[in-house]
Formats: structure tokens, C-alpha cells, sequence
């Protein structure tokens, strides 16, 4: 997207709230939009819709409508005629592209973060029913319970049409922090609704690697607490085929610092998505508070962590009308 030039007035407040811009500045620095055309033959196919500052507060206001009525705050008539009309044409933008380049299935985020929170924000029925399907496959062991649990969020994720992608943006506090953090800039960032490719994929053949002066030091399982066994005799593989990845697409890649998010598809590796390399980020099997995998993330030598054996309380990460799901079924 073109850069514009930012306003007198958002100026003035990057003056004043120079620690926020800087740090909004540099999440904004791995927005897909900044990357994506450097790598697209590896990764999925994506569409960018631009978002007007008037679009952002009218998202806004949808996502604080929803927060609100799940915080007891009295919560004001955000959604006017204006932001309805203007959700109204946004859905229509976003179902254009679902149905003309996606085949009416895809994942949405927005430039900075995807709302995959918002299937677990208050279980809705679609996720219900998606972890009780997975829950009839699991042996009935805490560990793969929570591997049902991470595959029928993923299902939920699936995007058919702008009503669909809309909801997820309106249930996400991840969606909702980053058009606050947006606009508390106006027109200093350019934000944008993401529409990419809807692909399957396999939980345990997700992995995150941590790159420092463009060089990949780590490498981590991105589902890191659940133990997946097809790992340990894979690792040594995995490693190979991720650092011969690595080889081709480094030299692409614009940013020098980084996290970068890969699957392993049938065929082939595919870039997820790039990330701020900084703790906010996640460290999955590394542990940013520890020295020594710091010193690891930033300067090697190289090393591919997997969780070896179940962890000791795999249900602690699952929402509490999911273990009533699962006492349910283990009648």
C-alpha cells in the first residue's frame, strides 16, 4: 500500500505518546503487506482490502459493542445508521473477495493479527459442535483432548462470507486492541483487512523459528502444549527441510529480525506469517525470561525443540465450557 502523508494533528500526538507509536510503529514494521510480496510463491494466496480510518471506527465501535455486553458496562448505542451503512459495504468488499478469489472459503486477519481468539470468547455453537466431533476421535487422554481442542478452533476459523469474517473481527479482544492502537494515530498507519487462501493444516506440523540478523537460530512447535509423537521420529527431517527452506526465502525477506510462522503442507513449507521479534511474541518452547534461550533465540547455535512427553496438566490451557464438554463425554 502507498504510504501517505501523516496529518498535522496525529503529528502532534506521536509527539506526545512517543513509546506507543514507536512500538505500534514496530508491529506494523511485519504487516503482511510489508513481506508478502517479496515471498508469494511461498506462501498462501492473499488479498489485501485497504481500510479507511472511517472503517476502522466503525469496526471499532462493533468490537466495543460486544465487549461491553461481556464486561456489565452500559454500553451506548455505538452502532448508528453510519457505521451500520459502513459495516454494511465493508461485508459487501470483504464477500467480493471470498466469492471471486478464495472460492468461498478463506482466513481473515487484519494487517497486524488474525482474531483467533475469538472462537473461545464464550463457546459459540459452531465451536460446540466442532470440539465435540474431535473429542469422538480423541483416546480419551488429557493431551489428546486438548489436541481436539486446538483442531476444532482451527475449523472455526473458516471463513465463508463477510457476515462470518465480520463476527470473528467483532468477538476478538486481539482485533479490538490493534484498531484501538490503529487509531490512536490517525493516518500515520495503513491498515487492512487480509483475506488468504483457506488451507488445512496439520497442528503438529506447525512450527515458529526465530531469525537474528537474518540468520535462523530456533526452532520451536507452534502448538507447543500438546505432545505430538510423529514429531520425534520426524525431527531430525524437520530440521533439515526447515533450514534448506530457511536458505531460499532469507534472502527475500526485507526485515533482519524476525519470527517467522511455517507449516508443512503435503508437498511442500509454506510461510504462515512474519512476526516483531520481541517477547511479546511468543516463544513456544523457548522462554524469553531465560538467559540462555535468549542467548539461543538471538545468537544460536542452532536449535529444534519439541515437547518430548505430554505436559502435566494439559487441561489448564482449555476454557472452562470445554472441560464440561469433556466430563461430558467421558460418561
Amino acid at each position: 500500500m502507498e504510504k501517505k502523508e501523516i496529518p498535522e494533528e496525529t503529528k502532534k500526538l506521536i509527539e506526545n505518546s512517543r513509546f506507543l507509536y514507536t512500538r505500534t510503529k514496530y508491529i506494523f514494521d511485519f504487516a503482511i503487506e510489508t513481506w508478502y510480496p517479496y515471498v508469494e510463491k511461498y506462501t498462501l494466496k492473499t488479498e489485501v482490502l485497504e481500510v479507511s480510518i472511517e472503517e476502522a471506527e466503525a469496526l471499532l465501535n462493533y468490537c466495543e459493542e460486544f465487549y461491553n455486553s461481556n464486561s456489565n458496562i452500559e454500553s451506548k448505542n455505538l452502532k448508528t445508521e453510519e457505521n451500520k451503512k459502513t459495516l454494511s459495504l465493508l461485508e459487501q468488499r470483504i464477500n467480493t473477495s471470498i466469492e471471486s478469489n478464495f472460492n468461498n472459503a478463506s482466513f481473515v486477519k487484519l494487517s497486524t493479527r488474525s482474531p483467533k481468539d475469538a472462537v473461545t470468547t464464550g463457546i459459540n455453537e459452531k465451536m460446540k459442535q466442532e470440539f465435540e466431533n474431535e473429542l469422538k476421535k480423541s483416546d480419551g487422554s488429557p493431551n489428546q483432548d486438548t489436541i481436539a481442542f486446538v483442531n476444532a478452533k482451527r475449523k472455526c476459523l473458516k471463513v465463508t462470507s463477510g457476515a462470518e469474517a465480520l463476527e470473528l473481527f467483532r468477538r476478538s479482544s486481539r482485533i479490538r486492541e490493534d484498531l484501538m492502537r490503529t487509531l490512536e494515530f490517525p493516518g500515520a498507519f495503513s491498515l487492512a483487512i487480509i483475506i488468504r487462501e483457506w488451507v488445512e493444516m496439520d497442528a503438529s506440523m506447525e512450527f515458529r523459528g526465530f531469525v537474528f540478523n537474518k540468520k535462523l537460530n530456533a526452532l520451536s512447535q507452534y502448538c507447543y502444549l500438546q505432545c505430538f509423537s510423529n514429531l520425534h521420529a520426524e525431527k531430525q527431517d524437520i530440521s533439515q527441510r526447515v533450514n534448506d527452506f530457511f536458505l531460499q526465502i532469507s534472502p527475500l525477506i526485507p526485515q533482519d529480525n524476525y519470527i517467522v510462522d511455517l507449516v508443512f503442507l503435503e508437498k511442500e513449507i509454506k510461510i504462515i506469517e512474519l512476526n516483531p521479534f520481541f517477547a511479546d511474541t511468543s516463544g513456544c518452547l523457548f522462554d524469553w525470561n531465560e538467559d540462555l534461550d535468549r542467548q539461543t533465540i538471538k545468537n544460536g547455535p542452532f536449535e529444534f525443540r519439541i515437547l518430548e512427553k505430554p505436559i502435566e496438566n494439559p487441561y489448564g490451557c482449555l476454557p472452562e465450557e470445554c472441560l464440561f464438554l469433556i466430563r461430558f463425554f467421558s460418561f
